[in-house]
């Protein structure tokens, strides 16, 4: 449903008294700073709703969020164990405060949807990231990768790690060791060589020391795999 009903629904209690005090954005921001550090997720889902339903003191028109405002309310939801498709719903309200969803958003959606295994789901995301033309970060490619990995779709993967490296994002430990150890099962050791060389351009691009450390990080990662062929 709409978060722009007509009506106003006030919280009660200490929550009552955060709305009094969030006159602004900005003030909301600093309340559920505080209230992620004490997990309140509920809270922080009542409290923006009603803010957002309401009239803003100085002005009298709406109370108007900023992406990064909605943003918090999208990891609320997350973290209160919202479904994917409920997270999808909630970042495609954001058009109705004239937003559009950003990388940070979908990839809160991601989440859900990596947690429910729903591999399909997530592609589709990523699709959607590259043909709107928001761009996927490193989480967005991890996110999509492990859990292609962990369903034995390593072409779909191959596919987003290119992609991935191509955008100069590092793939993580984890991701790595899982994408070897598919690979290693499937006798993919091609696609495997392949995906090693991109990773050493992209160490020979960007020659920080943080750089050289993941590298040789997901050379370790290998070498185990390596001694079974």
């Amino acid at each position: 449903s709409s978060l722009l009903p007509a009506v106003v629904a006030f919280p009660d209690g200490h929550r009552m008294a955060a709305f009094s005090a969030a006159r602004s954005a900005a003030d909301l921001k600093e309340t559920f700073a505080a209230w992620m550090t004490e997990q309140h997720w509920e809270d922080m889902k009542q409290l923006f709703e009603s803010w957002v339903r309401s009239l803003d003191a100085a002005t009298g028109k709406p109370n108007r969020p900023d992406v990064d405002l909605f943003n918090h309310y999208l990891r609320a939801n997350l973290m209160s164990g919202a479904l994917p498709h409920e997270m999808l719903d909630l970042a495609d309200q954001m058009r109705e405060f004239d937003l559009a969803p950003n990388t940070a958003s979908y990839n809160l959606v991601l989440k859900t949807m990596v947690k429910a295994r729903e591999v399909e789901g997530a592609e589709k995301i990523v699709e959607r990231m590259l043909q709107t033309g928001i761009v996927p970060d490193d989480e967005s490619y991890n996110l999509v990768v492990d859990l292609l990995l962990r369903h034995n779709r390593a072409d779909s993967a191959f596919k987003y790690l290119e992609l991935m490296l191509k955008s100069g994002y590092a793939v993580s430990s984890p991701v790595f060791a899982e994408y070897v150890r598919v690979c290693v099962k499937s006798g993919s050791l091609d696609t495997l060589a392949s995906i090693i060389e991109k990773c050493k351009v992209l160490i020979l691009k960007n020659s920080s020391f943080i750089a050289c450390m993941l590298f040789r990080n997901l050379i370790l990662q290998l070498t185990p795999f390596l001694r079974c062929l």
